[in-house]
C-alpha cells in the first residue's frame, strides 16, 4: 500500500515537473496598420501617362503647393479601359487639401469614374459627378463635364499644359473625419 501511495506521489511529482510551464508573457503589441493615406482614383486614361498629387497640412489656401509635398502615380499606361491609379502618400501625412495634376502628356478627356480615399480601416469613395462636388477645376487648363463625369485638359496657345483639380473645403472636412 506504501508503494502504491508513493508510485502515485511520484507520478503526480513527475507529471507536474514535466508539463510545460507557461511563463505570462506581456501582451504582445497588436501591430497597428501604417497611418499612410492612400488615393485611389479610377479613371479612363485612353494615353500613357504620369499623374500627380500634391498636399498640404495647413488649412491655408494661400499656402502654395510644393513638390516636395507630391508623390507621383508611378506610370499610367492608357487603355480605353477603366484603371486604378494609386497615390500613397508618406507615412504620418494628414493632409488637408490636395491637388491633383492629370498629366503630363496631352490626353483627349479623362473620365473619372471614382475616388476611394482610405487611412487604415477607414475609408470614403467618390462615385462619378459627386467627385466633382469637391474639387474645383483650373479653368486655364481643364474644362469638366460634370454630367459625363469627365475633364478634357486644354492646352495654352504658349503650349503651357498643366491640368489640375483643387480640393475644396467639402473635400477638407471629409478628409479630417477619417483622421480621427
Amino acid at each position: 500500500m506504501k508503494t502504491n501511495k508513493f508510485l502515485i506521489l511520484l507520478l503526480v511529482t513527475v507529471s507536474l515537473i514535466s508539463c510545460k510551464k507557461e511563463e505570462s508573457k506581456p501582451a504582445e503589441e497588436v501591430a497597428t496598420a501604417p497611418e499612410v493615406f492612400t488615393f485611389t482614383l479610377n479613371a479612363v486614361v485612353k494615353s500613357d501617362d504620369d499623374f500627380q498629387i500634391f498636399f498640404k497640412e495647413d488649412n491655408n489656401p494661400e499656402s502654395p503647393y510644393e513638390e516636395v509635398n507630391s508623390v507621383w502615380s508611378g506610370g499610367i499606361k492608357g487603355s480605353e479601359n477603366a484603371q486604378d491609379i494609386v497615390f500613397n502618400l508618406p507615412e504620418g501625412v494628414y493632409p488637408t487639401q490636395i491637388r491633383f495634376d492629370f498629366g503630363q502628356k496631352m490626353q483627349p478627356e479623362i473620365v473619372i469614374n471614382s475616388l476611394k480615399v482610405n487611412l487604415k480601416e477607414k475609408s470614403f469613395t467618390l462615385k462619378g459627378a459627386e467627385f466633382f462636388n469637391y474639387f474645383t477645376p483650373d479653368e486655364k487648363f481643364v474644362k469638366v463635364d460634370q454630367s459625363a463625369s469627365k475633364i478634357t485638359p486644354i492646352k495654352q496657345a504658349d503650349d503651357k499644359y498643366d491640368p489640375m483639380l483643387y480640393s475644396n473645403t467639402d473635400f477638407s472636412t471629409k478628409l479630417s473625419e477619417i483622421s480621427k
